[in-house]
C-alpha cells in the first residue's frame, strides 16, 4: 500500500494556521487546474500515532469525518493538535515527522562494520544547487498529457535514466535524484497518467445538467453516465503505463534507458522490460510492489474475469461512485496522509514538507477521485511479478535490488524471494530506511546507482559498489556508509548479501539428516569403448558448456542456493581438464590409452550435463507451477509447511547437492589419470604429430591430368586473359582431393601460359598465412636461393622489385586464411606488376575464394565415372590386369564410391594393387571405405586437414551431421533446431542462437563440408546434401556417439550412442533390442517411413530419459502417450504429418522445449491449453494444420517465440490479437479470422509494425456475410499495418471499399510480393508505381475493378522496373492496365498471366516477357500478344471461338521453348504456325476437339516432349512430322477416341524413353517395329480396351525398366502365370498390372526425401 494520490495542480490555495493565504506553485506552465474544494495543509504527524505496523493502513480509512467543506475550514484548527510549533511561525523552513534528530543517527556502530564515506547531496546554502530540473509536459494521446521531470540535458554522451515514482506520489518525489544525479546523466522522472500532475485536463465522464445542479455539484470529474469519445476504454491500468513509459522512451528519451521504479513503479518497471528488453539497459527496484491490479485478467482468468464485468472504465457504475465518494473522504483527509507518512519513512527526521504538500495538492484535482476508482478497479496485468522476472532473466535484463529493512508494507522478505530468483542481481538492504529510500536517504542510493551502472557502463571492469570482494557474494557484508547532510555527519548501514544460506544450510544440517539413510548416491560403473567415438568432435565444446553451466546464472536460482562449495570445486576440476584437452585431442590419433580417456572423459561429462539440466528444471517448474495469487505471509509458516510436504525442497536440494558432488568427484578421479599420460597443460610447448599435408610444388606427373583438360582450358583462358587495372585474382575452389593442386599445376606448366608471363612463382601456402614467410618464399621461388632476410620492409622492397614492370603470376596454393587485412598487405606488395598480371588461389574454403577473388570462384568438379576409372586402373592393375574377370567389374562399382574424387580413385588403386583374388575385392566393396582404410592411406589425413582445422564447436556440429543417411536431403532449419537442441549454439551477447546457428552453417559451407544446396524464391537456403567423403569423414569422427541403422530386430546400435537416426522401411515400426540398451540416447530421428504407427508407447518414450530431441515425423503417428512429459530434456519435437487429434497435456511440462513441430497435422484439432507454461518455446511451427480452428490463450506469454507461421483470432477475449503484441516473431505469418477483431484499437495491440523480423504476411478474413464484419473491415486493416521491412504482403477476403492508408501511401518501400485475393468491393488499387522494389503482383477475384492503374496520379512515362512476375485472374470487369496503356512500361517483366479478363482488350507493351498464359481472355488480347518476340514460354488456354492462331503469334517468338495448347474446341490446323519454331522443347495439346492436322513439316528438331490429350478428330500422328522428331525423348497419347494406330516413322525416333498411350478405344494393335526405339525405358498402356496383344519384338526393348497396364483386359490374360505374352515382357525389372507391382528387382524405393 502506498500514498494514495492521482494528480497534482499546478498551484493551489493554502491556508496556514495563522490564517494568512499561501500561494504554492510548482513553477510549471501548465494551465492552472479548477479545484472543488480548499483544504488545510499544514501539520504535524505525532510520532506516537498508531505503531508502523499494517494496522495503520485501515486507521484513517475507518474513521469518521464530515463530509461537508465547513468541517474543514480554519475553526477546525483543534482537529490538528499535534502541528509543529515551527510551523506557526515565519521561520518555517520545512517540517518533519519528528523533531528527535537523533533517531535517524546509525554512527554508533561496532567496529568491525566497515565503514565508507560516500558524498552528500548538492547543498543550497554552499551555491551548490544541483543540476537544474526543467518541468514539462508531453501530450501522449488526446486530452491525456503526461507531466514529467528532467535534468542533466547537457550530459550528451552519458547514460540516460528513467525514474518511475510509487503509487500516490509523482515525478517531484525524486527532484533529489535529479539534482545529484543530474550532473553525471541525463534523468527523467516521470508521473503515471492517473497520478501526479499527468491527468486529463477535460472531464472523461461529464454529468448531467440534473447532477450538476444537484447537491453533489462539488463532487469530481469523472461521475457522469456518459462517457467522452476520447475516454472510451480509458482505464488507469498496469498495461496502459507500460504503453506510457515505452511511447515515453522511443518519444521524449529516443534510446534505451536505465530504468529506475519505487513501490509500484519497481512494478511497472519490471513489467515494461518484460516486453520491451530492447529498450533496456537495467532495471534497479526500490521496494518494488510484487504485484498490482485486484480484479483478474481476462486473458489469464477469463472465468473470474467474467465475474466482474466492469473493470476500471468510464462511466463509473453507481456503486463505485459511492463507494468511491465514501473513501476518497478518509483518504484526502490530511491526517490520514499524515499516518502513512509516518510508516512510509523509517527515519522520523527525514523532512516531509513538500511531499506532505504536494500529495495533499493533488487531492485537489477534480479528476484524482474517480482517478483512484479507475485505478483500484483495474485488471491485474498479463504477467505475474514472478513472470515478468523470468522473461527480464531470459532476456539477460541488468536488475539491481534495493531494500528498505524497516519497510513495513514491501517487508525484505520480498526482496529476498526476488534475489532469490535474480541471483545474479546486486542487492543491497539499507538502514534505517523505509518504503521510500530514494527520499530517505538519497544519498546512498545515489551512490549504488552511480556504481551499479558504472559497471554495466564499463562491461564489468568498474567494480559494484560494496561487491568488490568475491568473498562478499558468498557470505554476505555489512558496511557502514557515512555521507554529509545538512553540516553533520550521517551514516546508514547497507547489507550487500543476505545471510539466507546459513540458515538454510543449517537446516538441512539439523533436520534433514535422517531423509539420507534410505538414499544411495553411488554412479554406475561405465563401460570404455573400444572402438573410435565423438569425443574429440564434441568433448572440447561440451566441456565449454558444462563449465559455462555452472558458473551460470540461472544455477544459482532456487535449490540450488547453498552449493557453492561443490560448484567452485566442479569448476576447478573443469578448469583443470580443459587445460589439457587441446593437447589430449592431439595425441589420441596415436595413443589409443588417451582415446580411452577421453570416451571415459565425454561420458561422464553428458552426465554431468544432464545432472545441471535437472538442477535449472527444478527451478523453473517450481516458478512455472507457482500460484500467482498466493503472496508469501510468512517465511517460517512457509518453511515449516513445505518440510512436511512431499516436494520438500531442502530435501530435493540436498539430493542434487549430493549428486554434484559425486559428479565432482567422478570427474575428478578421471582428471587425475592425465598424469599417466604426461599431460601438462596447453601452456606447455610441444611439438606433436600432425596430420598436415606434404607442401604442393609446381612439378606434375603426365598423369596426374588426366579428365582435367576441359578444367584447364578454362583455367588458362583466364590466366591469358589481359586484364585491366590491378593485378587479378582467380580462386579455383573444391573439396580437398578434388585436384585443385593438379590444376593448378597443368596451367603453371603449360607452353601457352609459360610465355603469356615474364615471372611464374609457386608457392605452397596451407593454414599458416604468415605474410613474411609468404614473401620469403616468393623471392626464393623467383631466385632459386633461400632468402635469409628477417626486416619486413627489406623483404617487401625485395619483393617489389622482382615484379616491378613484369607480368607475372604466382600460385598461392592451398590458402585457408581468411583474414583480410593479411590478404590486403599480401596483395600490395605485388601490385606493381604490368597489366595482365594474376594471382591463381587454390582453397577448400567458398569464403576464402570470395574474400581473395577479383573475380568468381572456379568451382571445382569432381572427375567423370571413366576418368576415375583411369585412375584406379594405373594404380590398381599395374602389374597386369587380373586373372579373374569378375574384378574388373567389382572394381568399376568401387570406383562409384570415390563420387569423382582423384585423390579417393588413387589411393584405392593403391590399397587394391596387391590384393589379387576376388573375395578380397568383395571384401573391400561391401566395407566402408573408413573402415577399410588405415593409418598410412591418403585419404584420410587429407579430408582430415579440412576436419582438424575447425575450431571446436564446428567440429561437433559437423559430425552430428553423420546421423543423417547417406544422400538425405538435409533440411537447413531443421539441422538448426537440433543443434540448438543439444547446445551446441551457445548464446553471444545480443546474438539469437538461430543466428549463431546460420553462421556456424555457412562456415562449414564455405568450407565445402556441404553441398547441393536448394534455394527459395527469395534466395535462401532450405535444403543441402553431404558429399559422400564428407559423410564417411563425419562418419569417422562421430564414431559410435551417432549411429543410423533401418529399422528391424537385427539393427545394430552401440550402447554409447547419443544420437541415433533410423530409416524406416517396413510396414510397421518395431524398436530394436539394442535401440533400448542404448539408454544415453539425446537425439532419435524416425527417418523416410511414411508407415502408420498407431501409437508412441509409454515404453518407447521411458527408454531414453536423456532424449534432447526427437524427430517421428514421418510415422504418422496417431497417438502420443502421456509419459512424453517424462523427456524433460527435450528440446526439439518433430511430430509434422502425423495423425494425432489433439496433443497430450503432459507436453506442457517439457520446461526446456524450444522446438514444437506440427506442419502438416491434418487431424489436429487442439493445442493444449497451459501451452503458455512452455516459456523456452522458441518455435512452434503448425502450418497446415487445416483443423485446428483456435489457439489457447496465453501464446503471448511465450516471449522468446519466433516462429509461429498460423494465428487464428478467436472471438471474444479467446486468442485475441493482443497476445501478438510482444511477441518478435521471425519469416511468415498468417492470420486468420480477422473478422473477429473488434476495432481498430484492438487490431493496432498486435503491434505489426514493430515486427521488424517479419518477411512475410498474409491477412485473411473467413466469414464476412455479417453487416457489422464489413463496416468494420476498414478501420480493423488500418490498424494492422505492418513493418517496413516486410517483404512479402497477402490479403484475402477483404471486404472494405478501399485498401488501407498504409498499403496506399506506399509505406511498404522494400516490399517485392503483393497478392491482393477477393478484394471483391475495392475500386482502386494501391499507386504501385512508388512500390520500388515490387517484383510479384498477384490479383484476383477484385471484381469492382476496371483499371489497375489511375492516370490521375501519374504524369509522364511510368515503367515499373522491378516487376518480374504479374498475375490478373477472375476480373470480369478489368478492361486494361489504364486508359492509357501507352504511358506504362515493363521493362523487366519476365512472366505475364492472365486468366478470365474477358472485357480486357489491351495491354502495355511486353518487349521483355518470356513465359505468357493467357486463360479466358478475349481474343483480342491474343492478337495484341504476337508484338512479343521474347517469349519462351507460352499457354493459351479456353479460347472458345480460335479458328486459327493469330498470324506471327508463334512465327515471331522462334526461341520458344514449351508451347501449350488446351480448351480451344474450334481449333482446327496450327498448319505452317509450327515451322519456325527451331527450338521448341515441349509441345502439349489438349481438348482440341476439332484439330486434325499438326507437326507438317519437320521443323521441330529440338522437341524433346509431346503429348496430345482430348483431340478427338486426331485419328493419326502425321507420318512427316513424326519421322523428324530425331530428340523427342517423351511421347504422351490420351482420351484420342479416333486414334486408330501408330505411324511407322516413329520406328525412328531412337531417343525416345518413355511412351504412354491411354484411352485409345480404337487401337487394337501395337506394331512390330516398337522393338525399334531402342532407347524406352517406360511404357504404360491404360484403358485401350481394344488392344488385343503386344509385338513380338519386345524382347528387343532391353533398355525397358517400367512397364504398366491398367484397364486392358486382352493384354492381361495373356500375361497370368504361363501366358503367352509372359515372355515378352519378362526382362522388364518393374511390371505393374492394374495397380500392384507384379514383378519388382531390387528393393522398393519408399516415399522419402532421398
Amino acid at each position: 500500500m502506498e500514498i494514495l494520490s492521482c494528480s497534482s495542480a499546478s498551484c493551489c490555495n493554502i491556508i496556514n494556521l495563522r490564517g494568512a493565504s499561501v500561494h504554492k506553485s510548482s513553477g510549471s506552465s501548465q494551465p492552472k487546474l479548477p479545484g472543488s474544494r480548499k483544504r488545510i495543509l499544514c501539520g504535524r504527524i505525532d510520532c506516537n500515532l498508531g505503531s508502523s505496523g499494517y494496522s495503520n493502513l485501515d486507521h484513517f480509512c475507518t474513521k469518521n469525518h464530515d463530509q461537508h467543506e465547513g468541517s474543514r475550514s480554519l475553526p477546525a484548527f483543534e482537529r490538528f493538535s499535534n502541528v509543529h510549533p515551527k510551523a506557526l511561525g515565519d521561520s518555517y523552513d520545512g517540517y518533519v515527522l519528528d523533531g528527535k534528530e537523533g533517531v535517524g543517527d546509525t554512527s554508533e556502530r561496532r567496529d568491525q562494520i566497515t565503514r565508507i564515506l560516500i558524498p552528500g547531496l548538492p547543498d543550497d546554502t554552499n551555491d551548490d544547487s544541483g543540476a537544474r530540473i526543467s518541468s514539462c509536459f508531453w501530450e501522449w494521446k488526446p486530452k491525456l498529457t503526461v507531466h514529467y521531470e528532467k535534468a542533466g540535458s547537457e550530459n550528451v554522451n552519458s547514460p540516460p535514466v528513467l525514474f518511475l515514482p510509487g503509487f500516490g506520489v509523482g515525478s517531484f518525489h525524486y527532484e533529489k535524484q535529479l539534482k545529484d544525479l543530474g550532473h553525471d546523466f541525463r534523468v527523467w522522472a516521470v508521473d503515471f497518467l492517473g497520478q501526479g500532475m499527468s491527468l486529463p485536463c477535460e472531464d472523461p465522464a461529464p454529468q448531467s445538467k440534473e447532477e450538476s445542479d444537484s447537491e453533489r455539484k462539488d463532487f469530481s470529474w469523472g461521475f457522469g453516465d456518459e462517457t467522452e469519445p476520447w475516454a472510451n476504454d480509458l482505464v488507469y491500468s498496469i498495461d496502459l503505463w507500460r504503453d506510457q513509459v515505452r511511447y515515453f522512451i522511443e518519444q521524449v528519451i529516443g534510446e534505451p534507458v536505465y530504468i529506475v521504479g519505487n513501490s509500484l513503479g519497481g512494478f511497472v518497471a519490471l513489467y515494461f522490460a518484460a516486453y520491451n528488453p530492447q529498450l533496456v539497459k537495467g532495471v534497479t527496484l526500490l521496494n518494488a510492489t510484487p504485484f498490482w491490479g485486484f480484479l483478474p485478467n481476462p486473458l489469464r482468468s477469463p472465468s473470474l474475469a467474467r465475474i466482474f464485468p466492469w473493470a476500471g472504465t468510464f462511466p463509473l457504475p453507481a456503486f463505485v461512485r459511492k463507494l468511491t465518494e465514501f473513501v476518497w473522504q478518509k483518504i484526502s483527509d490530511p491526517k490520514s496522509i499524515g499516518e502513512v507518512l509516518k510508516q512510509v519513512y523509517a527515519d522520523h527526521s527525514t523532512k516531509v514538507d513538500k511531499v506532505f504538500f504536494r500529495i495533499l495538492e493533488t487531492t485537489q484535482h477534480p479528476a484524482a477521485a474517480a482517478s483512484l476508482a479507475s485505478i483500484m478497479f483495474a485488471p491485474q496485468g498479463q504477467l505475474s511479478f514472478n513472470e515478468a522476472l523470468s522473461r527480464c532473466r531470459m532476456s539477460n535484463v541488468p536488475v539491481c535490488l534495493m531494500y528498505g529493512k524497516e519497510d513495513p508494507w514491501v517487508k525484505p522478505v520480498w526482496g529476498l524471494q526476488v534475489k532469490q530468483q535474480l541471483p545474479e542481481a546486486p542487492y543491497y538492504q539499507i538502514s534505517p530506511a523505509g518504503h521510500c529510500p530514494h527520499d530517505e536517504v538519497p544519498e546512498v542510493v545515489n551512490y549504488l546507482l552511480r556504481g551499479w551502472i558504472g559497471n554495466l557502463e564499463s562491461k564489468g571492469s568498474v567494480a559494484l559498489p560494496l561487491l568488490d570482494d568475491p568473498e562478499n557474494v558468498q557470505y554476505g557484508t555489512t558496511r557502514d556508509l557515512e555521507f554529509v547532510r545538512e553540516g553533520s555527519r550521517k551514516s546508514v548501514k547497507s547489507q550487500s548479501e543476505v545471510t539466507w544460506m546459513a540458515f538454510e544450510s543449517y537446516i538441512i544440517r539439523n533436520w534433514l539428516f535422517f531423509t539420507i539413510g534410505k538414499t544411495r548416491f553411488c554412479p554406475e560403473p561405465e563401460a570404455l569403448e573400444e572402438h573410435g567415438s565423438m569425443a574429440e568432435a564434441v568433448l572440447s565444446a561440451l566441456m565449454e558448456v558444462i563449465f559455462e553451466k555452472t558458473s551460470s546464472r540461472i544455477l544459482e536460482y532456487g535449490m540450488l542456493r547453498g552449493t557453492e562449495k561443490e560448484m567452485i570445486q566442479l569448476q576447478s576440476i573443469l578448469s583443470t581438464i580443459q587445460d589439457v584437452l587441446k593437447e589430449a585431442e592431439d595425441k589420441q590419433v596415436t595413443n589409443k590409452t588417451v582415446k580411452n580417456w577421453l570416451v571415459k572423459l565425454k561420458d561422464a561429462a553428458y552426465d554431468a550435463d544432464d545432472l545441471l539440466d535437472e538442477y535449472m528444471m527444478h527451478t523453473l517448474e517450481y516458478e512455472a507451477g507457482a500460484d500467482d495469487n498466493k503472496k508469501l505471509k510468512d517465511c517460517m509458516i512457509n518453511l515449516v509447511c513445505n518440510f512436511f510436504s512431499r516436494s520438500n525442497p531442502f530435501i530435493s536440494h540436498y539430493n542434487m547437492k549430493c549428486r554434484l558432488k559425486q559428479t565432482g568427484e567422478r570427474l575428478n578421479a578421471i582428471a587425475k589419470e592425465r598424469s599417466q599420460f604426461h599431460l601438462k597443460g596447453s601452456n606447455v610447448n610441444q611439438t606433436y604429430q600432425s596430420s598436415r599435408r606434404m607442401e604442393s610444388d609446381s612439378y606434375l606427373l603426365e598423369s596426374d591430368g588426366m579428365g582435367r583438360e576441359k578444367d584447364k582450358e578454362v583455367i588458362i583462358k583466364l590466366l591469358t586473359d589481359n586484364g585491366h587495372g590491378d593485378v587479378s585474382v582467380i580462386p579455383i575452389v573444391g573439396i580437398g582431393g578434388l585436384g585443385k593442386t593438379t590444376l593448378a599445376k597443368l596451367a603453371y606448366n603449360d607452353e601457352q601460359v609459360d610465355k603469356h608471363f615474364q615471372q611464374r612463382i609457386w608457392v605452397c601456402v596451407s593454414e599458416d598465412f604468415d605474410v613474411k614467410r609468404i614473401m620469403k618464399a616468393i623471392l626464393e621461388s623467383a631466385t632459386g636461393n633461400t632468402c635469409h632476410l628477417q626486416e619486413m620492409e627489406v623483404i617487401q622492397r625485395c619483393v617489389r622489385e622482382l615484379v616491378a614492370g613484369k607480368r607475372f603470376l604466382i600460385v598461392l596454393d592451398d590458402v585457408w586464411s581468411d583474414d583480410h587485412e593479411k590478404w590486403e598487405r599480401l596483395k600490395n606488395s605485388v601490385r606493381h606488376g604490368s597489366e595482365g598480371s594474376k594471382i591463381l588461389v587454390t582453397t577448400r574454403s567458398e569464403k576464402v575464394a570470395l574474400i581473395v577473388g577479383t573475380i568468381s570462384p572456379y568451382y571445382l568438379r569432381g572427375l567423370s565415372e571413366d576418368d576415375c576409372w583411369s585412375l584406379f586402373k594405373q594404380r590398381a592393375f599395374k602389374f597386369g590386369l587380373p586373372k579373374e574377370a569378375s574384378i574388373v567389374a567389382i572394381g568399376r562399382d568401387m570406383v562409384k564410391k570415390c563420387r569423382g574424387v582423384p585423390l579417393a580413385a588413387k589411393a584405392l588403386g593403391s590399397l587394391m594393387c596387391f590384393k589379387r583374388e576376388a573375395r578380397e575385392w568383395l571384401s573391400v566393396k561391401d566395407s566402408e571405405i573408413w573402415n577399410l582404410l588405415g593409418e598410412e592411406n591418403e585419404i584420410l589425413p587429407v579430408l582430415r586437414l579440412s576436419y582438424d582445422d575447425l575450431p571446436s564447436h564446428l567440429k561437433q556440429c559437423f559430425a552430428y551431421c553423420s546421423i543423417f543417411p547417406k544422400d538425405y536431403s538435409i533440411e537447413k532449419e531443421n539441422l538448426v533446431q537440433l543443434w540448438m537442441a543439444e547446445g551446441f549454439l551457445p548464446s553471444s551477447g545480443r546474438k539469437l542462437p538461430e543466428e549463431v546457428g546460420n553462421e556456424y552453417f555457412n562456415e562449414l559451407l564455405w568450407r565445402s563440408f556441404f553441398e547441393n544446396v536448394t534455394k527459395d524464391s527469395d534466395g535462401n537456403i532450405v535444403e543441402f546434401r553431404m558429399h559422400h567423403l564428407f559423410h564417411d569423414l563425419a562418419r569417422s569422427v562421430a564414431g559410435s556417439d551417432c549411429s543410423t541403422a533401418e529399422v528391424d530386430q537385427q539393427a545394430s546400435i552401440p550402447a554409447a550412442t547419443r544420437h541415433v537416426s533410423m530409416v524406416c522401411k517396413e510396414r510397421a515400426f518395431v524398436m530394436p533390442k539394442s535401440l533400448r540398451n542404448a539408454g544415453k540416447i539425446r537425439s532419435f530421428l524416425l527417418l523416410v517411413g511414411w508407415q502408420k504407427i498407431p501409437k508412441v508407447s509409454h515404453n518407447f518414450i521411458s527408454s531414453f530419459k536423456s532424449l534432447r530431441a526427437l524427430d517421428i515425423s514421418s510415422v504418422r503417428v496417431k497417438k502420443l502417450s502421456m509419459s512424453i512429459g517424462q523427456l524433460k530434456h527435450l528440446r526439439y519435437l518433430n511430430l509434422s504429418d502425423a495423425l494425432i487429434k489433439k496433443l497430450p497435456s503432459s507436453i506442457c511440462g517439457l520446461l526446456y522445449l524450444q522446438t514444437l513441430i506440427l506442419k502438416h497435422c491434418d487431424h489436429l484439432e487442439m493445442l493444449p491449453k497451459d501451452l503458455r507454461k512452455l516459456i523456452y518455446l522458441r518455435h512452434l511451427n503448425i502450418y497446415a494444420c487445416r483443423s485446428l480452428v483456435k489457439l489457447p490463450k496465453g501464446i503471448g506469454n511465450l516471449s522468446s517465440l519466433q516462429t509461429l507461421p498460423i494465428f487464428i483470432v478467436g472471438r471474444g477475449t479467446a486468442s485475441s490479437i493482443a497476445e501478438l503484441q510482444g511477441l518478435d516473431l521471425h519469416g511468415e505469418l498468417i492470420i486468420k479470422n480477422l473478422e473477429n477483431v473488434a476495432n481498430e484499437r484492438c487490431a493496432r495491440t498486435a503491434n505489426l509494425k514493430e515486427k521488424g523480423n517479419l518477411r512475410s504476411l498474409k491477412l485473411l478474413w473467413e466469414h464476412v456475410d455479417e453487416a457489422n464484419v464489413r463496416e468494420n473491415v476498414v478501420r480493423v486493416i488500418e490498424g494492422l499495418q505492418p513493418s517496413s521491412n516486410l517483404k512479402k504482403l497477402h490479403i484475402e477476403n477483404y471486404m472494405g471499399a478501399n485498401f488501407p492508408c498504409w498499403l496506399m501511401n506506399s509505406s511498404l518501400s522494400n516490399l517485392t510480393e503483393l497478392s491482393l485475393i477477393r478484394c471483391q468491393r475495392c475500386v482502386q488499387f494501391p499507386p504501385l508505381e512508388k512500390l520500388t522494389a515490387l517484383e510479384v503482383l498477384s490479383i484476383d477475384t477484385v471484381d469492382a475493378a476496371r483499371y489497375i492503374s489511375d492516370d490521375c496520379t501519374n504524369d509522364g512515362v511510368v515503367d515499373y522496373v522491378s516487376l518480374k512476375h504479374l498475375t490478373l485472374k477472375n476480373m470480369p470487369s478489368l478492361l486494361g492496365w489504364s486508359k492509357i496503356e501507352e504511358r506504362y512500361l515493363f521493362s523487366n517483366l519476365k512472366k505475364l498471366t492472365i486468366v478470365g479478363c474477358t472485357e480486357m482488350t489491351d495491354f502495355p507493351n511486353l518487349l521483355s516477357v518470356e513465359s505468357l498464359e493467357l486463360n479466358d481472355c478475349n481474343i483480342q488480347l491474343l492478337r495484341m500478344a504476337k508484338v512479343t518476340t521474347s517469349l519462351s514460354n507460352l499457354i493459351i488456354s479456353r479460347f472458345l471461338e480460335l479458328v486459327a492462331l493469330p498470324v506471327g503469334l508463334l512465327r515471331n517468338n522462334m526461341h520458344l521453348l514449351s508451347l501449350e495448347i488446351r480448351d480451344c474446341p474450334k481449333l482446327i490446323s496450327l498448319s505452317g504456325e509450327l515451322d519456325s519454331l527451331c527450338s521448341l522443347q515441349k509441345l502439349t495439346i489438349s481438348d482440341c476437339d476439332k484439330l486434325e492436322s499438326f507437326l507438317e513439316s519437320g521443323s521441330l528438331k529440338s522437341l524433346l516432349s509431346l503429348s496430345i490429350h482430348g483431340c478427338q478428330s486426331l485419328q493419326s500422328l502425321p507420318e512427316t512430322g513424326i519421322r523428324d522428331l530425331s530428340s523427342l525423348q517423351n511421347l504422351s497419347l490420351s482420351n484420342c477416341e479416333n486414334l486408330t494406330g501408330l505411324p511407322e516413322t516413329m520406328q525412328n525416333l531412337t531417343h525416345l524413353q518413355s511412351l504412354a498411350i491411354s484411352s485409345c478405344p480404337k487401337l487394337d494393335t501395337l506394331p512390330e517395329w516398337l522393338g525399334s526405339l531402342v532407347s524406352l525405358r517406360e511404357l504404360e498402356l491404360w484403358y485401350c480396351e481394344n488392344l488385343l496383344h503386344l509385338p513380338d519384338s519386345m524382347v528387343r526393348l532391353t533398355s525397358l525398366q517400367f512397364f504398366s497396364i491398367w484397364g486392358c483386359p486382352h493384354l492381361e490374360i495373356g500375361f497370368n502365370e504361363g501366358g503367352d505374352d509372359w515372355h515378352k515382357i519378362q526382362h522388364v525389372p518393374y511390371i505393374k498390372i492394374n495397380g500392384p507391382y507384379i514383378q519388382a528387382a531390387g528393393v522398393y524405393q519408399h516415399r522419402g526425401k532421398y
